[in-house]
């Protein structure tokens, strides 16, 4: 897919109407890099912003924060964003028209789809949804439109759950998870034929009430979550964004009070991960110290149980011996010959052998029921030993000593924590009264933010263990039902559909996780080449991949097989890591879109800014570049000194120009690298 064109009005510093063409016919001279050069705050990342409120909206920009300064004091006026996309493999030419319409304090937004000249037809979430079918999802758009603020918020996150949604509706799984919901939905249904019929039976009417209770309060935390988590979602963002206002303010000194609080934020996370770790295990053990006290009583149980087992055994195999030979003589008596070998026994044979079975029945009267007697004992004991060997397994290497040794480093990390926590509230305190007004607003905002991310990250954690409760108290319940309905019942079937949606959903869920496991190995493996070629420790690594099967956090191996600990390697490190798994997802994607980039080589060292270039010029995607540049006559870029290595491959530059008399930006066409 290629962008061939982006066109705007009255959008961030571009007031008159401005346009930029990316030939399509570069591709055909085997060049496929276009460069646009600007100084700070000429109107760089406005083009991003305008790429990506033109394809998302609301969603991905807030509309109102976008409007050209000048025009957002006018009562009336608009604003749009056009975009012309190709897709090279459908010969199909799209182009996304979205415009926003200002009256006072009302802001009408408005959006058009039109394929081959043709318009789409449908309401606004219609179009919405066209758009990222055919072209690309929202959530998977940053892996191909990205900044260095993208790329360390990456490498901060390490991965994980950022990356998981977007990886997972990368590889089309996105069907299977809402054939899931819509089982979800079945089986809610057969619950309320359930609940129905538990109401005309008396017997099962305190289990159903109780059921539909739980189901009940589940079903709300459940939504209450959900909510919890889109509200957190949308804080989180919101801090990202500020965040990255703040970062990109000029001042030196305030640059290097953000980037001191991230380094600190970032040891926070970890310690707090590191408490959480030390309070587990600290309440596993403090749960079993009871046993540690009842040991010997534990071992000498388990000693007596030993011996009744034995017993029971001896008795089992005595009866087992008597059943077979009862069934043999009742069978070769009933047929006059050996069951065995076929022989026929003589006549004073077989009245000596009436004479056996007669005493032992005699004397072992119903030796069927007594073998089923002692089995069920002896399952019944057995589940006894092996709740003791557990037991007795879990404090073998268990003593007092470890309790009060974990209680000192819970009591050290706590106030590690507190001196963390109380040197990033000095830095927020110090940026909120640095004297400079819009610092102390994002600053003051992000103080806000902070609080309420806190509350409600500590209400979703609520809320994960009621549901989790819920979930287990339900099944509880469902088993219950289960032993007191009969098999032939009306309600045995609802439970047995109950119990085929169940199945089918497990199924699903068993396939999504092969699904995941597959393709995500494939995807890491693409982005692991990529690292290798981008790091400097090319002689020390061998790759990375993820923590581990259930999430997504990178993790660095090494040629000796060691996995470096992530949180304590160098950021800049970290930043590579990121920027290669988004190159390689980007590269893996099905989805062949652009990649525009935003300042990106700035932040990297020249080892890994030259390793991009050559990747980049091997790439076959488009490539746009925003790129730093003085505006100074003769002024420096930040490509200067890796453009030699793709030059061959820009097809053409744009210079931003800013009017600071009008506070206006325009692009016109320019050479700065590839001169005559």
């Amino acid at each position: 897919m290629w962008l061939q064109k982006i066109v705007v009005k009255n959008f961030k510093p571009y007031r008159e109407k401005v346009e930029i063409p990316f030939d399509r016919s570069c591709s055909q001279l085997d060049k496929h890099i276009f460069v646009i050069y600007g100084d700070n705050g000429f109107g760089k990342t406005s083009l991003l912003d305008a790429i990506y409120w033109g394809l998302f909206g609301q969603k991905a920009r807030k509309t109102h924060l976008l409007f050209n300064d000048k025009e957002a004091k006018k009562r009336k006026t608009e604003m749009f964003v056009e975009l012309t996309f190709y897709d090279e493999v459908l010969d199909k030419t799209y182009v996304i028209f979205r415009k926003a319409t200002k009256n006072g304090n009302t802001i009408h937004e408005t959006l058009e789809v039109i394929v081959d000249g043709e318009s789409i037809v449908g309401d606004p979430l219609y179009k919405q949804d066209y758009i990222e079918q055919h072209l690309i999802p929202y959530e998977i758009s940053r892996f191909f439109f990205f900044d260095a603020e993208d790329v360390k918020t990456l490498a901060k996150e390490q991965g994980g759950e950022m990356v998981k949604d977007s990886v997972e509706l990368l590889l089309g799984l996105k069907a299977i998870r809402e054939s899931i919901e819509d089982l979800n939905s079945v089986r809610e249904e057969l619950e309320k034929q359930r609940k129905k019929y538990l109401k005309e039976e008396d017997k099962l009417q305190e289990i159903g009430q109780k059921l539909e209770e739980v189901s009940k309060k589940l079903k709300s935390y459940k939504e209450q979550y959900e909510k919890t988590e889109a509200e957190l979602k949308k804080k989180r963002e919101n801090m990202a964004q500020l965040r990255k206002e703040l970062a990109e303010f000029g001042h030196e000194e305030i640059k290097k009070l953000t980037e001191k609080r991230e380094q600190l934020e970032s040891k926070l996370k970890v310690l707090m991960n590191e408490k959480e770790k030390i309070k587990k295990d600290l309440e596993e053990l403090s749960a079993n110290i009871h046993l540690l006290i009842l040991k010997p009583e534990l071992v000498s149980a388990k000693e007596k149980i030993e011996k009744k087992l034995k017993e029971l055994q001896n008795k089992q195999e005595e009866l087992r011996e008597l059943s077979l030979r009862i069934r043999f003589l009742e069978r070769l008596l009933e047929e006059s010959r050996c069951p065995v070998c076929g022989r026929i026994p003589l006549d004073m044979d077989i009245q000596i052998l009436k004479m056996e079975l007669e005493e032992l029945k005699k004397e072992y009267p119903l030796v069927s029921e007594r073998l089923k007697g002692i089995e069920e004992e002896y399952s019944k004991y057995h589940h006894l030993h092996s709740q003791l060997i557990q037991k007795l397994e879990n404090i073998k290497y268990l003593s007092t000593n470890d309790i009060y040794e974990l209680r000192i480093k819970l009591r050290e990390k706590e106030e590690e924590i507190a001196d963390v926590q109380k040197q990033i509230k000095k830095i927020s305190e110090t940026l909120k009264n640095a004297g400079i007004s819009l610092v102390s607003q994002i600053e003051s905002k992000i103080s806000d933010l902070q609080r309420e991310i806190g509350r409600l990250e500590g209400e979703a954690k609520r809320l994960s263990n009621e549901i989790e409760r819920l979930e287990l108290e339900k099944r509880k319940l469902e088993k219950k039902l289960k032993i007191y309905t009969s098999k032939g019942s009306e309600f045995s079937e609802i439970e047995a559909k109950i119990d085929f949606v169940d199945t089918i959903k497990a199924a699903l869920e068993e396939y999504l996780e092969v699904m995941v496991e597959k393709r995500r190995n494939d995807i890491i493996r693409t982005s692991s080449e990529i690292f290798l070629k981008l790091t400097n420790k090319k002689e020390e690594y061998v790759g990375f991949e993820f923590s581990s099967q259930n999430n997504y956090k990178f993790q660095i191996v090494c040629k000796d097989g060691s996995r470096p600990n992530m949180d304590t390697i160098s950021y800049g490190e970290m930043e590579v890591v990121a920027l290669s798994f988004i190159l390689g997802l980007s590269k893996y994607s099905q989805i062949k879109a652009p990649i525009i980039t935003d300042t990106l080589f700035g932040r990297l060292s020249p080892y890994v800014q030259e390793n991009i270039a050559k990747l980049f010029s091997e790439m076959d995607n488009q490539i746009i570049l925003l790129v730093l540049k003085d505006e100074r006559p003769n002024g420096k870029t930040e490509i200067d000194l890796i453009a030699p290595i793709f030059k061959h491959k820009i097809c053409k530059e744009f210079i931003i120009q800013r009017n600071q008399i009008n506070r206006e930006s325009s692009i016109f066409e320019g050479k700065v690298l590839v001169g005559d």
